[in-house]
C-alpha cells in the first residue's frame, strides 16, 4: 500500500485522509458543479480528477495542493461509477457532499467535501477520503438526510 506524509504524519492512501483548510475567494461555481465535475473527471482519468479537486481548493498554496494530490495518488486511474449526495446545507452558507466512487479494482471509496461561501463563491474547506464507509461517516456528524444529486 502506498503511503504519504502530510504534516509529518504517515498516512495510508486508502485509510482516512483529512485536510482542514482556510477559505479565500476565487472562481465562482456551485458546490454541486464542483463535486459533479470531480466525479465525472475521475470516470475519465485521475489527471482530470486531480485538476477538478485542485479547482475545488483553488486558493491554496502549492504545497497544500501537492498534499491533496498525494491523498488520491494511490487510487485507481479511473472509477467506473460515482454518485454525489448532499449531507449538509445551512442556508447556502455551508454545504457538504458525500461522494461514492466505485471501481472494479478497489471497490468503493468515500469522499466528504465541505464547502463554505466566501464572497460570491463556494470554496472547499474540508476534505476526507476513506475506503470504509463507517469510518467516513463517523468522522463528524451528518447534518441532514442524504439528498442524491444529479450530475
Amino acid at each position: 500500500m502506498n503511503t504519504q506524509f502530510i504534516r509529518g504524519k504517515k498516512l495510508f492512501t486508502l485509510a482516512a485522509v483529512s485536510l482542514f483548510l482556510t477559505a479565500a475567494p476565487g472562481l465562482s461555481a456551485t458546490p454541486t458543479e464542483r463535486s459533479c465535475g470531480f466525479v465525472n473527471s475521475f470516470q475519465k482519468g485521475k489527471a482530470g480528477a486531480t485538476k477538478a479537486l485542485r479547482g475545488i481548493f483553488h486558493y491554496l498554496d502549492d504545497q497544500t495542493l501537492k498534499s491533496i494530490d498525494a491523498s488520491i495518488s494511490g487510487l485507481p486511474e479511473k472509477f467506473e461509477d460515482g454518485q454525489v449526495a448532499e449531507i449538509g446545507n445551512i442556508g447556502n452558507l455551508y454545504v457538504e457532499h458525500f461522494i461514492v466512487l466505485n471501481s472494479s479494482e478497489v471497490g468503493s471509496v468515500y469522499f466528504r467535501i465541505v464547502y463554505e461561501k466566501v464572497e460570491d463563491d463556494f470554496v472547499g474547506v474540508k476534505f476526507t477520503v476513506n475506503s470504509k464507509v463507517e469510518d467516513s461517516l463517523s468522522e463528524w456528524p451528518v447534518l441532514q438526510e442524504p439528498t442524491p444529486l444529479k450530475c
